[in-house]
């Protein structure tokens, strides 16, 4: 959390809402999950969600990694993908 809360490209929320196709809203609260500010991409927000000891984000582009590795890099722990694969500082695969 300290380090998210150092970083000024990151701002905590509490909480994220999204309304479902049929009206419904569904809201998400983890004290742990902060908005990338800096994105240059197409997505309107991009989510960093700090839970059980881990930085989730959903469907990282290269932009999000190397900024994911930023943070990683800054609490000595690495970049790894839901099928347990690695990434470098360049947002890029690292070869097996």
């Amino acid at each position: 959390m300290a380090v998210l809360k150092s970083d000024p490209e990151m701002r905590l929320e509490s909480a994220a809402e999204a309304a479902t196709p049929d009206g419904h809203v569904i809201r998400y609260e983890n004290a742990g999950l902060a908005i990338w500010t800096a994105y240059s991409g197409s997505r309107s927000k991009v989510w960093f969600d700090h839970r059980r000891g881990h930085i989730v984000v959903k469907n990282p582009d290269e932009e999000i990694i190397r900024k994911m590795w930023q943070l990683a890099d800054a609490l000595s722990a690495k970049v790894q993908g839901s099928d347990g694969e690695f990434y470098n500082r360049h947002g890029r695969l690292v070869p097996r």
